[in-house]
């Protein structure tokens, strides 16, 4: 869980700045032209479970925009005109069930791409797919890792790495900004040689806690269960 203490000192959330991200996001339509990506994991990704069919991108209603059914997690890059030497990973949220991009993660990847950040947005597994609860937490580290071990790449300075999230990519975000070093999967490969700690965190409006009274949420029911054990309920 995320401690209190965390979610006072790294959320970095503020009335007027919320609305001049939501002045400065609009509404656009969906994306036709094939985006720059960086998959996550060379083969098949860690972690138990598996999807079936295709990816689904929802095409009408609150899931409008949102991607679901997710098989390849991986990151979509915005590459800036004048980049400013710094990087943000960016996770809609969508109650691990989907991933909001029209309304939340693409917008805001497209802002602050036009600001001057590098940005990276996280397409990561989900629970409701039939992946495992810890995989979402492993393609956040692993992005994370990705990003710095090739900031000389992206012209970004490997300290000058941050990371965003919204409700329940709030709370990956947050997750992963507080325990950076947690091991959730085995990995050896060059990108393992680095820190997946972002040196900061913008969590917008998030899900910072899965404790009573909080306990009724579509994010608490896709990680820990609808009964959960009392060891999920302590991690």
């Amino acid at each position: 869980m995320i401690a209190p203490m965390f979610a006072r000192r790294m959320m970095i959330v503020a009335s007027a700045a919320l609305v001049l991200l939501a002045a400065a996001f609009p509404a656009f339509p969906l994306a036709a032209a094939a985006p720059e990506e960086i998959l996550l994991w060379p083969g098949t990704p860690p972690g138990n479970g598996a999807v079936t069919g295709p990816e689904k991108l929802g095409e009408a209603g609150a899931g409008y925009g949102a991607v679901s059914n997710i098989a390849t997690p991986r990151m979509r890059v915005f590459r800036p005109a004048v980049p400013n030497g710094a990087a943000v990973l960016v996770a809609g949220g969508g109650g691990y069930f989907r991933i909001q991009l029209w309304k939340e993660s693409t917008p805001a990847a497209e802002w602050l791409q036009a600001q001057g950040f590098t940005v990276f947005e996280l397409i990561y597994r989900l629970p409701n797919d039939g992946w495992d609860s810890t995989v979402p937490f492993m393609d956040a580290q692993r992005a994370m890792k990705i990003i710095r071990t090739r900031a000389g790449e992206f012209g970004i300075k490997p300290d000058r790495i941050g990371i965003m999230g919204f409700s329940a990519g709030g709370h990956l975000a947050g997750f992963t900004a507080y325990q950076p070093e947690r091991a959730l999967y085995a990995g050896a490969d060059a990108y393992e040689r680095v820190s997946a700690r972002p040196d900061f965190a913008v969590l917008l409006f998030p899900v910072v806690t899965l404790r009573k009274p909080y306990d009724t949420t579509r994010t608490r029911r896709e990680i820990i269960g609808e009964k959960p054990t009392s060891k999920a309920e302590a991690e």
